[in-house]
């Protein structure tokens, strides 16, 4: 399919439709704009579509979060900009001391609370959820505890997983940025180190794609090869990644605003709205934790 951008017609009602879920309280209503938005409840059986068409070419807007939601909900702490699926389909949230899951009904605990701070996590290929708990790198065991694998070099870290290694970055944002690859059985070693603080990291094709400030940068760690993928101008700092696998296409945002990356081009998705990116499946999850909001765009990149 052409790589093009969306309409003005197109990505008006974009805007107007996640303006809707973000900010209204009837959320849970059904809006008849040219495509259906639905709220997904899905404890039990994960993220599924509910009802709507199933065509490749069908727009679908699920919303998974909302304040109505939290306000049922015995959250301890704030919620953390990180977030993952489980193996069952769940959304993994986390704030400081506790992990959650979105799912049906609502959000429930999972584990108990835990002692210090849980900084980052990730889920890797086997469906561990991989935690950094103050400076250790865990994994969550079957008694849902924190199990070390590992002390890391620093406390503030990041945590990514991919196809087949694990990565862990600094987080600190005024400094530079080691990174490191962690093999099995406890070992890393520094890959490279980024000369400016890094907002955030995902795995493209055995690259590291990594965010500083406002530009996307990837590295090959085989070759020690870094290139530009993209800049934004106007200071807009980029906040999260996220990669679409089967239509190869990046997706990154700011507070407020969404970009992708598909063929080398950048285009704009979104101008009003930003957040946290997650893909799952066919669909983009957009998480907004200063709104309390979550939706998932089904479909997305077939509109790409």
């Amino acid at each position: 399919m052409k790589s093009t951008k969306l309409p003005p017609s197109e990505m008006n009602k974009l805007n107007r439709l996640l303006s809707f879920i973000y900010y209204q309280s009837n959320i849970w209503k059904t809006m008849k704009i040219h495509t259906t938005i639905t709220m997904l409840i899905f404890f039990v059986v994960g993220l599924q579509p509910i009802y709507g068409s199933n065509s490749p070419d069908t727009l679908r807007f699920e919303g998974l979060l909302t304040k109505e939601i939290l306000k049922n909900t015995d959250i301890n702490g704030t919620l953390l900009n990180d977030l993952d699926v489980t193996r069952n389909h769940h959304i993994l949230l986390a704030t400081g001391t506790q992990f959650y899951l979105l799912g049906w009904g609502g959000i429930q605990p999972l584990g108990g609370v835990f002692d210090g701070h849980i900084n980052a996590f990730t889920i890797n290929k086997e469906g561990f959820v991989v935690a950094i708990h103050n400076q250790d790198l865990c994994y969550l065991d079957n008694n849902d505890n924190l199990s070390k694998i590992l002390t890391l070099p620093n406390t503030n870290m990041g945590v990514v997983a991919g196809d087949s290694l694990l990565y862990v970055y600094d987080k600190d944002p005024i400094s530079r940025c080691n990174f490191y690859v962690v093999f099995k059985g406890g070992r890393y070693i520094k890959l490279f180190t980024s000369p400016v603080p890094v907002t955030a990291v995902t795995e493209v094709k055995g690259k590291l794609v990594f965010t500083t400030g406002t530009k996307v940068l990837s590295f090959n760690p085989v070759e020690g090869e870094l290139q530009s993928m993209a800049s934004l101008g106007n200071g807009n700092k980029i906040i999260s990644l996220a990669y679409d696998k089967h239509n190869d296409i990046i997706f990154f945002s700011t507070q407020q605003s969404i970009f992708y990356i598909k063929n080398t081009k950048v285009y704009k998705l979104s101008d009003q709205y930003g957040g946290f990116l997650k893909f799952f499946q066919d669909g983009l999850i957009i998480f907004s934790p200063e709104n309390n909001s979550m939706v998932r765009l089904v479909g997305i990149s077939n509109q790409l």
